[in-house]
């Protein structure tokens, strides 16, 4: 009897030290959510999309939290952090910005170890070079672009790593998309075909879609993208208020890999860890790699 109680005591201790916890904090038009796991050095996640569901990078916050405090932000305008209504004075990169401080203030925290993905590569950079004196450290995976130049490149990328025949079938599902009669079979096979170039080995597709859904919110997606490419921050200026060490992960065959070019121009100083057979998920295509990577630059 005894031994069992000792070992109840014990889980719920493992659960209550090293568990997900999930907190919130309000705002004017809601309530900002995340999710914190671990112990140690404290990261904070900014998943991608824009208006991606920050449980798209939920396994990379349950792994790192075995030696690390990492908090998962669920980015205004996404899961439940959605505000009360969805417009351009409501979700917006400075609201991001503040919410992010907003979190490190609720949490007592000063500095913090910023780790995003794709668009959470954007706003981490921007926080960090608006923000100097609360970053440690950037750890940018698969960086997403900033401009119409950039934006147009990536799209001619995709185009490039698909077939004709799926060129052909994705414009014409893009294009059905806006109609009523639009079926979910079809939405299926719209998704399937948009994934498709973002990944290295296509044949593990569909292992890799319910990873890299994102559950996308489509009206956050499309104001803080129309404001990226509009947004005033220029990488050879901004990068250069940066003063905490930058370390960029990129898959060698991501459609975006360009743009880790750009920030290396912007920036010789960066460090570089490219990952093989990887697109813009190595994550998930390389996970042994990936996390092997980002031990080290915790070190």
């Amino acid at each position: 009897m005894e031994k069992k109680l000792l070992t109840i005591i014990t889980l719920l201790f493992i659960s209550i030290s090293f568990g997900q916890k999930l907190d919130s904090i309000p705002y004017d038009y809601g309530s900002l959510y995340y999710h914190t796991y671990g112990q140690g050095e404290e990261i904070l996640i900014l998943s991608g999309g824009p208006g991606n569901n920050a449980m798209q990078l939920e396994k990379v916050a349950t792994t790192l939290s075995s030696n690390n405090r990492i908090i998962l932000l669920e980015q205004r305008g996404t899961g439940r952090s959605t505000p009360v209504k969805i417009d351009k004075s409501t979700v917006s990169i400075d609201s991001a910005l503040n919410d992010i401080n907003l979190v490190l203030d609720n949490l007592k925290i000063d500095k913090i170890v910023l780790l995003g993905h794709s668009y959470g590569v954007s706003l981490a950079s921007i926080f960090a070079s608006k923000y100097p004196e609360r970053v440690k450290k950037l750890i940018l995976v698969s960086p997403g672009t900033f401009d119409f130049d950039s934006a147009w490149v990536a799209l001619c990328n995709i185009a490039s790593k698909l077939g004709t025949q799926e060129n052909l079938k994705w414009e014409s599902l893009y294009s059905k998309s806006f109609t009523s009669n639009f079926s979910e079979t079809e939405k299926k096979e719209l998704k399937h075909l948009s994934r498709l170039a973002y990944v290295y080995n296509k044949s593990r597709i569909d292992y890799y879609l319910p990873l890299i859904n994102g559950n996308q919110n489509i009206e956050t997606n499309y104001i803080l993208s129309t404001e990226l490419l509009n947004y005033n921050f220029n990488l050879k200026i901004d990068l250069e208020n940066i003063n905490s060490p930058i370390h960029i992960i990129s898959g060698r065959q991501d459609i975006f890999s360009f743009m880790t070019y750009e920030y290396k121009i912007a920036r010789p100083d960066i460090e570089i860890h490219w990952i093989d057979e990887s697109g813009h998920f190595p994550m998930y295509e390389q996970p042994k790699v990936f996390y092997s990577i980002i031990e080290k630059i915790l070190e």
